[in-house]
């Protein structure tokens, strides 16, 4: 949680004045909230002010949001809508040149062109995992208000038939992202092992930036009973989750 909150208030800085080298030359030359000196939307600084404070809170807020709730990647490769909204931010302003308009606006646009590229190579996803065979079950998951929330499995070959299994652990990549905060990670299916043991599997993905896609370089078995995670190689995968 501390890394996010760094992180958010680096984003949340970046949106306000603090970051203009003009305004501290203002600063300097103490000249800034004088009254009639425009430097915003208005030659009152109080309004200057309450806009700054606006976006900062603002961005510090859907900064959390993004990597808190919705589980983004805490690093550039999860930032790319950070970096466009503190740049739309510094457009805000009314006295900085048509100079300073245009880097903004540049830096948004590279920076939708990257978000954009990298979303097209995460869902081209180079998957290794690819000699599963069916074991004969399916696997679904339910919730009551009774039970709470459970993985029915079911024989193909006897389809009247069903067991049970709690877990306690929702399969997301929320559960496990602050253990892994940077990395590139992939929802792929629920397994149980032998001793009916629900598990969540995740694959572990690095970007080569030169073929312009991912790889997955590892496998993340999660257990949705007691929370314990493990990282393992392909090879290192047990035939429980092999053979899903």
């Amino acid at each position: 949680m501390l890394r996010i909150v760094l992180l958010s208030l680096v984003w949340a800085i970046c949106a306000t004045c603090l970051v203009r080298p003009w305004f501290w030359k203002g600063v300097k030359n103490k000249y800034l909230f004088k009254y009639g000196t425009k430097i915003g939307f208005s030659s009152l600084w109080q309004n200057d002010l309450m806009l700054e404070l606006l976006c900062f809170m603002a961005v510090f807020f859907v900064s959390m949001l993004s990597y808190d709730i919705l589980s983004v990647r805490q690093n550039l490769y999860g930032s790319f809508f950070m970096i466009m909204l503190c740049s739309i931010a510094q457009c805000l302003w009314d006295n900085q040149g048509k100079v300073r308009y245009t880097i903004m606006l540049t830096i948004v646009a590279i920076s939708a062109i990257l978000w954009i590229q990298d979303g097209i190579a995460g869902y081209n996803l180079n998957m290794q995992l690819t000699d599963t065979q069916d074991n004969g079950k399916c696997i679904f998951t339910v919730s009551s208000a009774d039970n709470g929330k459970g993985i029915v499995v079911v024989n193909k070959d006897n389809y009247t038939e069903g067991s049970y299994l709690s877990y306690s652990y929702e399969f997301s990549v929320a559960e496990i992202r602050s253990q892994y905060p940077t990395q590139k990670l992939y929802e792929l299916y629920i397994t149980i092992s032998n001793d009916n043991v629900p598990y969540g599997l995740f694959a572990v993905a690095e970007k080569n930036w030169l073929l312009g896609s991912y790889n997955v370089t590892s496998y993340i078995l999660f257990n949705l009973r007691t929370g314990e995670v493990q990282e393992l190689t392909q090879e290192e995968l047990p035939t429980f989750v092999t053979s899903n």
